[in-house]
């Protein structure tokens, strides 16, 4: 089980996908295809139940299906991506989490997390677009920018 803390969200992305749902699963096998394809060392993937809390820290109920990906050069460092029906469509979210102040990185260790987060958010943005080629939707509407405290290109 993870929780997802408003506090600690570095960037994150969503998007829905109109009449989609049931398809989670075989999204959340395409994304890891895509990091695999990549050969990125010391990536780690983990299917988890996703908790949201409220800015007080409490728990908000309720739970999601979630792909939690991790690489062990990054420390404190958490990405949960979520897949999951909403009615007949499917929702997909991506959050990147710290624990750790940005402001204690060097110059080089934030491009080289940034390079990553950058990484996994394009590993997203690719699985979502052959998903949704696969069920013949037009994947050039999805606003594909990222929003959050660090950048993400």
């Amino acid at each position: 089980m993870a929780y997802l803390n408003p506090l600690a969200i570095l960037n994150q992305w969503s998007t829905i996908v109109p009449e989609s749902a049931g398809v989670g699963e075989k999204f959340f096998k395409l994304v890891e295809r895509v990091m695999n394809d990549s050969a990125i060392p010391t990536v780690v993937f983990e299917r988890k139940q996703l908790h949201a809390t409220k800015m007080s820290g409490r728990d908000s109920g309720g739970e999601v299906p979630c792909l939690y990906i991790h690489a062990t050069a990054f420390r404190g460092v958490d990405t949960y991506v979520v897949a999951r029906d909403w009615g007949k469509h499917l929702l997909l979210s991506r959050y990147t989490c710290s624990t750790n102040p940005m402001d204690s990185l060097s110059a080089f260790e934030k491009e080289n997390l940034t390079a990553y987060l950058s990484f996994v958010h394009n590993a997203v943005l690719l699985a979502t677009k052959e998903i949704m080629g696969e069920l013949n939707k037009d994947f050039s509407k999805i606003n594909a920018k990222s929003e959050g405290l660090i950048d993400i290109v």
